[in-house]
């Protein structure tokens, strides 16, 4: 066990510094200084040193079980078969019955394990390919959902750089009288003190439909002295939902209640701090009658839009585009924005292929453990092969032995896999989204995982077929000195 873990620690080590110069992926490759040749010891040799190690320290533990295995062996040389496969597959044929107990019986050799760790290597390779592409499709989700990283809008109009005063009740009869529009919202930004600590803060002002940030914890505001703070922002104030806090806003000091954690939308003023993701705070705005004295101070720069199904958006934007000489603080201060996305969610766009590279590294590893396993596998049964033509099967039927042992397995890797890798796949990505402050929404690719699954079940059969020429042509020779 030691060398093929030597010899397979030193191979990966130099596919890793020969592929080197193909990395780093995506955008951040156009300023990389060093674009060649590279050795990051830490990781490379310090990651292949420690798989060497745990196989070593597996090979060992094999070792030993085999040497017991052996002295307790009271008939040496008469093979072990599985009850189950006995049961499971009565009244098939010959090389059908056999070839599940090849798959999930114990080895001839004494010791050995046989196949069964082949299964169970097939279950891991399975679920974490499952996982990889999960893992992958809800990552594309969230890059192609604003609602998701904090924008329920589709478009906003942004007012002198987030200084100016939207004309609200002038944009809302021009809003009213749009069919496309289904939504709107206003909101203004300052800065919060906490403490000595300054947050970035955005007014909410609801005014036609739910546009409020999407809430993680709690819920939304609904009071005067209420706020709702980014994960990370609570993280800073070690603060949580239920919490009060003192907060400083325009120069007026109020206690508040924390009644709800958001994933806030990445916008503000062009020269200073802006709410995003996880970071700052959202106050409720006063009502335009009640706010008018107040306007200059507070400024509700922005509008955030929501367009109704199916709309065209970007034509949609382009008529709101006039609005901006009406309502806005002056003539050509106004901005039609997009979705504006943060860095984080910004930089994931480039690499969303990534989890379908990975899940493609896996899945050759899978068929290639299975193509190992099974050359292995006719190796040791070379004297069951051999007892099967003696009692009469022919070549042919030897070989398919060998095919049916590999649909097993891969059918085994297949059933136990796929809900392993589903779940451990919506786990990491629940972990993930956490951790970047974003609502957890996972997405299985059904018809993906349908397809690998069919494509696996061929490509077990299409391994098959070297192992399974090795078998038929397995000599007789050796059972004649029984």
């Amino acid at each position: 066990g030691a060398l093929p873990a030597v010899v397979g620690g030193v191979g990966a080590i130099a596919v890793a510094v020969a592929l080197s110069p193909f990395f780093p992926i995506g955008p951040v490759r156009r300023i990389e200084p060093a674009s060649g040749v590279d050795v990051d010891a830490t990781a490379v040799l310090g990651g292949a040193a420690v798989l060497v190690v745990v196989l070593i320290a597996a090979a060992a533990v094999s070792a030993l079980r085999s040497v017991g295995a052996w002295r307790r062996a009271s008939v040496p040389g008469v093979p072990a078969t599985s009850a189950l496969a006995a049961r499971l597959t009565r009244g098939l044929p010959a090389p059908a019955r056999v070839g599940v107990d090849f798959a999930i019986a114990p080895s001839p050799a004494r010791g050995a394990s046989g196949s069964r760790p082949v299964v169970v290597a097939a279950v891991i390779g399975i679920a974490a390919v499952v996982a990889s592409l999960t893992f992958g499709n809800s990552l594309r989700h969230l890059v192609g959902t604003p609602e998701l990283f904090g924008w329920e809008g589709d478009a906003v109009l942004f007012d002198d750089g987030g200084y100016g005063s939207i004309d609200l009740e002038a944009a809302g009869e021009q809003l009213r009288a749009d069919e496309d529009v289904e939504g709107w919202a206003a909101a203004g930004f300052n800065v919060a003190e906490v403490d000595g600590r300054r947050f970035p803060a955005m007014q909410f002002l609801p005014l036609q439909g739910d546009l409020a940030p999407p809430i993680l914890e709690g819920r939304g505001l609904q009071g005067p002295d209420e706020v709702v703070a980014g994960s990370r922002t609570l993280d800073q104030l070690g603060l949580d939902v239920g919490d009060t806090v003192e907060l400083s806003v325009g120069g007026e000091t109020a206690r508040r209640r924390i009644v709800g954690r958001a994933t806030l939308p990445s916008i503000g003023i062009v020269h200073g701090a802006r709410t995003s993701l996880g970071d700052g705070l959202v106050l409720p705005a006063s009502p335009p009658d009640e706010a008018a004295a107040e306007q200059e101070i507070f400024g509700l720069s922005s509008l955030f839009v929501r367009f109704r199904d199916g709309v065209d958006e970007a034509a949609a934007r382009e008529r709101l585009r006039p609005l901006g000489e009406q309502v806005g603080s002056y003539p050509g201060s106004l901005e039609v924005l997009g979705v504006q996305r943060p860095a984080e969610i910004s930089e994931h766009r480039t690499m969303r292929s990534g989890p379908a590279w990975l899940a493609g590294a896996l899945a050759a590893a899978v068929l290639a453990s299975l193509l190992l396993a099974l050359a292995a596998s006719a190796r040791r049964r070379r004297h069951d092969l051999a007892v099967l033509k003696v009692l009469g099967m022919t070549s042919r039927s030897v070989g398919r032995v060998i095919q049916v042992q590999s649909g097993v397995t891969m059918a085994l890797g297949l059933l136990f896999g796929i809900p392993l890798g589903i779940a451990g796949g919506q786990w990491a990505w629940r972990a993930y989204a956490e951790q970047l402050d974003v609502l957890d929404v996972s997405r299985v690719p059904a018809g993906v995982v349908a397809l690998v699954a069919v494509a696996a079940a061929l490509l077990a059969v299409v391994v098959a077929a070297g192992p399974a020429l090795a078998a038929r042509r397995a000599p007789v020779d050796g059972l004649r000195p029984e």
